[in-house]
């Protein structure tokens, strides 16, 4: 099975099978460091055939050949004056002549041998190699482009892949993004995949609309303290003139994604939780939104107060999206386990964005992430200075350990114990219970790890800097897992500056270019970086493994700060439907996209051209051009899509009075593997 000139491949290659696999290499300074391999063909062995060189160095061929060949060329070989200086070695097992001619092998303590070519129409034509580190494994991806696909390989971070057994067991065909640990694994779609930290997730992990309880649809709600609304306002450009969301988004519209498991955000169950705000006065709203009529069930613990638990309970049903108010009740105290956990489960495909108000001056908002997508270890990002955060679980008897990192050393008192940085608490939450944890410094760097997945939420009561009145920050953290490599980082306008957040969850190397500046960072384990960048600049960040950025908006003195985790590249989708909340002076809608598919973006089915825009400028990421469009928005509901499918990154931001929020359309890797979504 091997390449025919003129490009064309042998059936047995198309249709996806393989034979032995060789080093293939001329001149190697030594076998097991050749990094090209070869498909060989029925009756073919690995050889290793050393030379010298005219310099008198011994150079090594590394092939295939067939087995008679082989064993002709060892023979002459054994007849020569001089064998010593000349050797041939024949094999037959995958790379076996990485040690041929009685050269050191491989280590014996080492990562997988790993596929790795960027792009190719097919995996199995693929013919260069990697040696990835011992915390990485193999990877293989189909990506579409222009309506081509093709498929790319490389090594990954164990934390960026799935961990779960349900997901990288099941054969799919379809859609092929997958992790795997043994040598040259990553050639093949439609195989068996199953990676080595993988663990079994609990079943209500996949539930499914049949297993969803609902009531008819005559429920109504019948609680005065509970509201939901409709959110019927959907924006044309540069006008305040509202229509009805049937007028430009029929319910019966489908989801526009690029592929049906690409769908990030989007979900069916959503745990939710609301931290500590400066009061208790202000509204706190879910925004469910979908693409057709649905059902939504939202459920509270057995053990919330009864009077609380009345108002939060209910079904119910709703076309396009729905806005749902929660008694102020429902904040979670500090230092406390309570059940204040809220679960949303709804009956199709939904985004869900959350709102945290005290007042008309300490708001901020984040999207949620679909339970699927929670996992079992997390880090925490905080803004510089007073910091909070607080986890909700999903499941009974979720021990928690939490590796606390205190900024300067500091000390924090929890359930009656004086602790200190770098001790770890162990905790056991019940289903829906929640645990608020705050410190008067930075608690960046925490990690959080659990024998089942559970949700993690961060931020500050009310932040300020210098110049600004304090404002809420919150958003939803995703799970180390969902991590990306990747990153473009435009600051936020009408601010003073942002200040972005790089969390790495192994050492790493980390590369950030702002402007001309350019520099060139190694990472402990853990260790996190703050980088201020002027309200007209870009950054782009690359790691060798996948991190984490959390970015702070640091107002002005009449915008309040907020923050948002940011997306990295491969968290980009070609879909998305948002909400621009009312009552805000200025809104912005930022997106960041390849260059050559800005003329293909819709809003609300309109040219992006037709939208005011307040910024542009370019930034190139391993070498594409992205365009960074920012356009000011009214308040309503916006569809973004691209009309050639290709995917692009998503902020929603804006301001007021001193007061500010902002979230990300997604930031959770994009993909759903067969009916797991």
């Amino acid at each position: 099975m091997s390449l025919i000139k003129g490009g064309l491949l042998l059936f047995s290659l198309v249709s996806g099978s393989a034979g032995l696999y060789c080093l293939s290499c001329t001149d190697s300074v030594s076998p097991r460091h050749c990094r090209t391999v070869r498909n060989c063909g029925d009756g073919e062995v690995c050889f290793t055939e050393s030379h010298f060189s005219q310099n008198g160095n011994i150079l090594f061929d590394l092939g295939c050949r067939t087995s008679q060949t082989c064993q002709v060329k060892r023979r002459d070989v054994l007849h020569r004056q001089n064998h010593h200086s000349h050797c041939v070695d024949c094999c037959s097992t995958d790379l076996c002549n990485n040690q041929g001619c009685g050269q050191r092998g491989y280590p014996a303590s080492r990562g997988p041998v790993c596929f790795e070519c960027q792009q190719v129409s097919n995996p199995l034509v693929c013919d260069k190699i990697t040696f990835c580190d011992q915390d990485q494994e193999c990877y293989l991806e189909r990506e579409l482009e222009f309506g081509d696909v093709f498929y790319s390989s490389r090594c990954i971070n164990k934390h960026a892949c799935a961990s779960n057994l349900q997901v990288f067991g099941k054969r799919n065909t379809d859609h092929c993004s997958h992790c795997c640990h043994t040598d040259l694994c990553n050639n093949q779609c439609g195989a068996i995949w199953v990676s080595l930290s993988a663990t079994k997730m609990p079943s209500t992990e996949m539930m499914t609309s049949s297993t969803i309880m609902m009531t008819s649809s005559a429920t109504t709600m019948t609680s005065s303290t509970t509201m939901m609304t409709p959110s019927t306002t959907i924006m044309t450009p540069l006008t305040t003139m509202m229509t009805s969301s049937t007028t430009m988004m029929p319910s019966s519209t489908p989801l526009y994604v690029r592929n049906p498991s690409l769908i990030g955000s989007h979900g069916k169950q959503f745990l939710v939780l609301f931290m500590k705000n400066l009061g208790s006065i202000g509204p706190l709203t879910a925004n469910v939104l979908t693409d057709n009529s649905a059902s939504l069930n939202i459920a509270s613990s057995s053990q919330l107060q009864s009077t609380i638990k009345s108002t939060v309970d209910g079904n119910y049903d709703f076309n396009s999206d729905v806005n749902v108010y929660f008694p102020n009740s429902l904040t979670c105290d500090y230092f406390k386990k309570e059940s204040k956990a809220v679960l949303l489960t709804t009956t199709t495909l939904s985004t869900v964005v959350m709102f945290d108000s005290y007042d008309i001056y300490t708001t901020d908002g984040t999207i949620i992430i679909p339970t699927r997508k929670l996992s079992t270890a997390y880090i925490i990002s905080n803004a510089h200075g007073a910091s909070q955060f607080a986890v909700g679980s999903m499941h009974s008897e979720t021990n928690i350990q939490i590796r606390l990192n205190i900024k300067n050393n500091g000390t924090l008192s929890l359930f009656g114990r004086n602790m200190f940085s770098g001790e770890t608490l162990s905790i056991r939450l019940n289903e829906f219970e929640t645990l608020q944890i705050s410190h008067p410094s930075d608690l960046s760097g925490t990690f959080l790890s659990a024998d089942k997945p559970f949700a993690v939420f961060s931020g500050s009561q009310c932040k300020s800097y210098s110049h600004t009145s304090c404002s809420h920050m919150i958003s939803q953290l995703p799970p180390i897992k969902e991590y990306d490599n990747e990153y473009i980082i435009p600051s936020f306008l009408q601010s003073t500056g942002t200040i972005f957040q790089v969390v790495s969850p192994v050492e790493n190397n980390v590369i950030v270019t702002t402007g001309i500046s350019r520099s060139t960072l190694h990472f402990q384990e853990y260790e996190f970086q703050n980088f201020e960048v002027a309200s007209d600049l870009i950054s782009v960040v690359k790691s060798d493994y996948p991190v984490q950025i959390t970015a702070f908006a640091m107002g002005s003195h009449d915008v309040g700060p907020y923050m948002t985790v940011f997306p990295g590249i491969h968290h980009y989708l070609d879909y998305y439907k948002i909400l621009v909340p009312a009552n805000y002076k200025d809104n912005f809608i930022c997106v960041i996209i390849p260059d050559q598919s800005l003329g293909n973006l819709l809003i609300n089915d309109l040219p992006v051209h037709n939208y005011m825009t307040a910024f542009q400028k370019m930034a190139s990421v391993t070498g594409k051009t992205y365009s960074i469009q920012v356009v000011t928005a009214q308040a309503g509901l916006y569809v973004l899509k691209t009309t050639d499918h290709v995917a692009f990154g998503l902020i929603v931001y804006g301001h007021r009075n001193s007061d500010g929020y902002g979230y990300a359309g997604n930031y959770v890797l994009p993909w759903c593997f067969g009916n797991i979504c």
